[in-house]
């Protein structure tokens, strides 16, 4: 009897293994994301060699609003320092997505979020699209939520799970579920420093590089083609080949 107790115990923590690792969404938003103002490079890499082709920068800002909110602000520029693409999102203070705004040179969209209710535009060369619902589903934004978990010092393994939207998506107002997972832990250098980063995985297969103490954002890569990958890397920071 003993010996099939334990087994049992044995069986029970296996099943409940995976499950013990998530990490419950809601306290994230007691991990204050802290305002910065970072420019990135855009990059591209074949694997094992180090991302090159750096340029045509984006400057990544954060700042807080009012009720404890954040505005999420992203300006993408070409090689020659014209501004090409604006990306402004707002939230609430555990991340919620209530506005944001996409304006572009060839196209723009625009998404607002209100007691429930959302309403989106998408202008394209192809013509717009109104979009209008009474009950919408809520969306996170995932930048912030990525700051937030690494602030929140996870172990290895750690993950959490929330729906985001996809403003040029089929449907501008539905949402998918993300999957961000804590991969490793390691450093970088930045100007010469090491740094404590969480490396950090999504659903899709893009990876973040999070610098552990201040929650800023060091680097991101995502796939780009068959042995290719895309990366934003800040200013400073040092990579080491993958």
């Amino acid at each position: 009897m003993r010996a099939q107790s334990w087994c049992g115990l044995l069986l029970s923590l296996w099943a409940t293994r995976g499950r013990s690792q998530e990490q419950p969404f809601a306290a994230l938003a007691r991990h204050r994301v802290g305002a910065a103002v970072d420019t990135l490079d855009r990059c591209t890499q074949v694997p094992g060699e180090a991302p090159r082709d750096c340029g045509n920068p984006y400057v990544r800002i954060v700042e807080a609003t009012g009720r404890g909110g954040y505005e999420l602000r992203n300006e993408y520029f070409d090689s020659t320092g014209k501004r090409e693409t604006v990306q402004i999102t707002r939230t609430t203070a555990d991340f919620a997505v209530r506005y944001e705004r996409v304006q572009a040179s060839a196209d723009s969209a625009a998404l607002a979020v209100h007691d429930g209710m959302a309403s989106a535009w998408v202008a394209t060369p192809r013509g717009t699209r109104l979009i209008g619902v009474a009950s919408a589903p809520e969306r996170y934004a995932g930048d912030l939520v990525e700051q937030a978990l690494a602030l929140s010092g996870p172990r290895v393994g750690r993950f959490v799970t929330f729906p985001i939207g996809n403003l040029y998506g089929p449907d501008a107002i539905g949402v998918s579920t993300d999957t961000l997972r804590v991969a490793e832990r390691t450093e970088v250098v930045v100007r010469g420093r090491r740094v404590p980063v969480l490396v950090a995985t999504h659903r899709n297969g893009n990876t973040s590089w999070i610098d552990a103490r201040s929650g800023r954002i060091l680097a991101r890569r995502g796939r780009a083609g068959p042995n290719r990958f895309w990366w934003h890397v800040a200013h400073g920071v040092e990579l080491p080949k993958s």
